[in-house]
């Protein structure tokens, strides 16, 4: 291991020791200030939503209504290198895969997610990459295909047991009866790292 890996494994054990009883190590290089953007992305365990099991929602705003779509699954997929990493959530004729731009760290400390807080994931991976349809169904429109758009993660929380949470905008491109409709809204997913 190199030094850097091995102050960097040093320092997260103690970070784990410390959160056991209530007290924060200061960082190595003495600066204390927190970073507001990763203060604020992350959700504290007080926050009084309540955490989906499996999968979670998406809340999204079409002509002036708001609907409900079920996500039965939620997971980023850290690929082998060469590939890209990507994002999928999928449901009962919901199927969304969102890209990420370059590759996550293969760790999974607490600033695993950082990385993608505010950027745009474009809803567009190919097909050579992860099969099955892009598509939504919504309400009164049934099973619609899903050209493009983007989700951008806000917040997240690490829950353990292999999970943990998101939240953030989305925003669909999708093929309705009367042409393309850009749809916006939220999610919230209990998410699924896979490598």
């Amino acid at each position: 291991m190199r030094l850097r890996e091995v102050t960097y494994a040093c320092w997260l054990l103690l970070a784990i020791l410390f959160s056991q009883c209530g007290a924060r190590p200061t960082p190595a290089d003495n600066d204390t200030t927190p970073d507001p953007a990763a203060t604020q992305s992350v959700l504290s365990a007080s926050d009084s939503t309540a955490i989906p099991e499996e999968g979670g929602t998406l809340t999204l705003h079409i002509s002036g209504s708001t609907v409900t779509v079920p996500i039965d699954f939620a997971e980023l997929t850290n690929t082998d290198e060469g590939y890209p990493d990507f994002v999928q959530f999928g449901g009962a004729g919901t199927f969304i895969v969102a890209g990420i731009d370059g590759k996550m760290p293969d760790d999974e400390g607490d600033g695993y997610y950082a990385p993608l807080v505010g950027k745009a994931l474009p809803v567009n991976v190919s097909l050579d990459l992860v099969e099955g349809a892009r598509e939504v169904t919504l309400p009164g429109l049934g099973l619609q295909p899903v050209a493009g758009g983007q989700i951008t993660l806000e917040k997240f929380r690490r829950l353990g047991d292999g999970k943990d949470l998101w939240e953030g905008k989305i925003e669909l491109s999708v093929q309705g009866p009367q042409g393309l409709m850009n749809i916006p809204g939220t999610f919230k997913v209990s998410i699924v790292p896979t490598w």
